[in-house]
């Protein structure tokens, strides 16, 4: 993590890490408390060229292998991802932090509102601790908080944050959407974790009965141990949910049927067309598309049949 903050710093990119090991040191006072799989790095959107580049040439690969140099879609794209190579952890860079779920605030916003915290013995500029547990609510929201530790990140961090400035928290969380958002991870936290929350904002999250619906839902599928990955079948029905506004739920279905339908680079790799015929992508997705279904279903299936010849 130094050493990537270091080479963005030296080309003029600030980058703020987030979640990962500063959330291990600020929600837990311990580095060795919470293991993490990447590194999550929020930057600006006109510096993510030259990180990507930066990234590539110090031995990461890029997942997204049709990306060109400036061909970002910013409209469908949110993140990249970087795989390691076997010294160097996977990385993520964002400037935002969700495709799907709307969010109030430009993360560009926060840039000027930064904190310093000592992490493995280095200061770094980190987000506050309202605008940190904000992210998480947000991420644990799009993963519709299949596992505990979403829960259990959120509650820490309110523990070792006993001066956080609840007013301000609402304010960042300044729609009804994500005031739901907030809700359901601050209700989560006080009944499966037991946190102290100010009488104030308990009576507010008390006041979303849709919000006390979904914490109980999820709550009883966490305590049951079920974790699982989140597939359109759970995410929209769940999407809809949180969000309170009619004109929201148009738009996220609008939303996610645009990203759906639109060729992504995997598209553009699966077959070279020429440019006068680039609008026969859009035949090309749904057919490249159902190709991987199919291939999961059988994939699926062989399983289970394999699993029933063994029980037998």
């Amino acid at each position: 993590m130094f050493q990537i903050l270091d080479l963005f710093a030296r080309a003029g990119i600030l980058g703020v890490p987030y979640k990962g090991p500063v959330l291990a040191a600020s929600a837990y006072g311990d580095l060795t408390l919470r293991i993490s799989g990447d590194l999550d790095i929020l930057i600006r959107r006109q510096d993510v060229c030259k990180a990507r580049d930066l990234l590539l040439c110090g031995g990461f690969g890029l997942h997204e292998k049709g990306i060109g140099r400036n061909c970002f879609d910013f409209r469908r794209l949110y993140h990249l991802e970087f795989s390691g190579d076997g010294e160097n952890p996977p990385v993520e860079l964002h400037w935002r932090f969700s495709d799907d779920l709307d969010f109030p605030t430009d993360p560009a916003e926060w840039f000027g509102q930064l904190d310093w915290q000592e992490v493995a013995g280095r200061r770094v500029q980190v987000l506050p601790p309202e605008q940190t547990l904000i992210t998480l609510c947000l991420h644990g929201t799009k993963d519709l908080w299949n596992r505990l530790i979403l829960v259990a990140d959120i509650s820490e961090l309110i523990r070792r944050c006993p001066n956080m400035n609840w007013r301000r928290m609402l304010d960042l969380a300044a729609t009804p959407d994500a005031l739901r958002m907030l809700s359901i991870a601050l209700r989560l936290a006080h009944d499966l974790m037991e946190v102290d929350l100010p009488r104030k904002v308990c009576e507010l999250i008390d006041e979303d009965r849709g919000a006390q619906a979904l914490g109980a839902r999820i709550a009883k599928r966490l305590l049951k141990g079920e974790t699982t990955v989140v597939r359109p079948p759970e995410r929209i029905p769940f999407a809809l949910a949180v969000r309170r506004q009619p004109r929201q739920r148009v738009r996220y279905i609008a939303n996610y049927l645009r990203i759906g339908f639109t060729p992504d680079e995997l598209d553009l790799a699966y077959i070279r067309l020429p440019r006068n015929l680039s609008f026969l992508y859009y035949l090309v997705r749904p057919f490249r598309r159902g190709i991987g279904y199919i291939y999961l279903f059988l994939k699926k299936v062989g399983k289970i049949r394999l699993k029933g010849t063994c029980c037998s």
